[in-house]
């Protein structure tokens, strides 16, 4: 609802005008006077995903993973990097974790640790560890070593060096 007002319309007038008008957004164009606008926000429900992690590792165990960071859009990898990784299935690495997350496929995990070794310019990230049937808030681990136990439900990789 657009609303003119002359100059001899009072200021308590004009806001009367303003505090009943129903539009979400209305501007009130005033001759000699600033130009007001009122907003209204709505609320979107939070996201939710279908999407269940899943492994390929049946079919790719032994294989090399090179990661997307050997020829992303980030830069020059540092020759130092440790971004080749190799599969291994039905396995799990024991030890410390350097980062964990919530991912997808069992390469997304591999990119966690790669995008450690990729920023920091090392290979501190030697190892993951990937559990598709784990909840939130992790089902993927980043680790500093290399020991691997056997683990029927989750799949792992080691760095390839």
């Amino acid at each position: 609802m657009l609303k003119s007002f002359s100059s001899a319309n009072t200021l308590s007038e004009m806001s009367t005008a303003m505090a009943t008008a129903t539009a979400t957004a209305t501007t009130t164009s005033l001759p000699n006077a600033i130009a007001t606008s009122t907003a209204t926000t709505t609320s979107l429900p939070n996201a939710t995903t279908t999407s269940t992690p899943s492994s390929d590792c049946a079919g790719s165990n032994g294989t090399a993973y090179r990661s997307l960071f050997l020829s992303g859009p980030d830069g020059v990898p540092s020759p130092s990097a440790g971004l080749t990784f190799t599969k291994i299935c039905s396995a799990g690495m024991a030890g410390f974790n350097l980062a964990s997350a919530y991912v997808f496929t069992f390469e997304d995990c591999i990119e966690v640790c790669a995008s450690l070794n990729f920023y920091n310019g090392n290979q501190n990230c030697l190892s993951v560890t990937f559990n598709p049937t784990w909840p939130r808030p992790h089902n993927c681990w980043a680790h500093n070593f290399s020991t691997w136990i056997f683990n029927p439900s989750g799949d792992a990789s080691v760095l390839a060096v």
